[in-house]
């Protein structure tokens, strides 16, 4: 072989060495400068994100490793008609736990996988002469005044898990049944069921609702307002209130999801600035650190319950 071009096959085959070594690394270390650009992992996620988690879905979008972001109620999951999975083709899904259980498990992998990032707790608003103590129990609430009391709706994942919370309430058991979601499904019927914007307006006008129940932080903003004042609202803390955790579900029983879960979950926690998440969900009432729900029901009784209700 002539000897200026067995120089030019070392050049080459050190070149390939070296480009080798560096997509490797970007493999291993979820870098990979120069194919998808600076600081893009190899992998990006297709997510699904709670509506009830507001402009953290939007952030979301900001994230290198999130390819897609769809933005789901967890009624539109639940109840999506014979034949429809919402979630399919989707690998992540950030919403409230235990909902992924609640839907039934048919998509979605044990939500022991979750990893948590937020959480919540519930308190109540109330118009003058509602007559329940602080922290008030369920039975009072519901029947508080002589007006509905508002209950977040059961589209959404924070009326399922607020249903779930009054069920163990008004059952007066850590673990009620089937059987108590036909004994007392009746009486939650009878609240007002709307989102948060319309409760929280509902709330300051005499005649709508004696009183209404959201996540606790959004009753302190509601609570900061004149308008509390001057209506004379009070604020109250619920008789056991459940921890209501933001959680990072994979959809699928893979451990690279898994590990998907994990390094969003990171990420968020993570993330300061402008696109910071965590900033978002506080602002949806999500202010609490990363913990999983507690307090609720079975997800099958929950499951059982917005059925009823719906």
């Amino acid at each position: 072989m002539p000897p200026r071009l067995a120089r030019l096959l070392a050049v080459v085959a050190a070149v390939a060495l070296v480009v080798g070594a560096f997509v490797l690394r970007g493999v291993i270390s979820g870098d990979d400068d120069g194919i998808d650009g600076p600081g893009v992992p190899l992998v990006r996620w297709k997510v699904v994100c709670d509506a009830d988690l507001g402009e953290a879905c939007e952030r979301l979008e900001s994230f290198p490793g999130i390819e897609e972001v769809k933005v789901l109620a967890a009624g539109e999951v639940l109840g999506p008609g014979e034949g429809s999975d919402p979630l399919a083709g989707f690998d992540l899904w950030i919403t409230l736990d235990p909902i992924a259980d609640v839907v039934g498990g048919h998509a979605t992998a044990p939500a022991g996988d979750s990893k948590p990032v937020a959480s919540a707790t519930l308190a109540a608003v109330l118009r003058p002469g509602s007559g329940c103590d602080d922290p008030a129990p369920w039975d009072c609430l519901l029947a508080a005044g002589r007006n509905p009391f508002g209950h977040p709706d059961l589209d959404s994942a924070t009326g399922i898990v607020t249903a779930g919370a009054a069920l163990i309430g008004l059952a007066g058991s850590d673990s009620p049944s089937r059987r108590d979601v036909g004994e007392h499904s009746g009486t939650l019927a009878e609240a007002e069921f709307d989102d948060l914007d319309g409760l929280t307006d509902d709330i300051y006008l005499p005649g709508r609702v004696s009183g209404i129940v959201v996540p606790a932080a959004v009753a302190e903003s509601i609570m900061d307002t004149g308008r509390a004042e001057s209506e004379q609202l009070g604020a109250v803390g619920i008789v056991d209130p459940p921890t209501i955790g933001v959680v990072v579900t994979p959809l699928r029983d893979d451990p690279d999801l898994v590990g998907g879960a994990e390094e969003v979950a990171a990420e968020i926690l993570g993330r300061g600035g402008e696109q910071n998440v965590l900033t978002a969900l506080a602002e949806a009432g999500f202010d609490g650190p990363p913990e999983r729900s507690s307090g609720l029901p079975d997800p099958d009784v929950m499951y059982a319950l917005w059925e009823e209700l719906s």
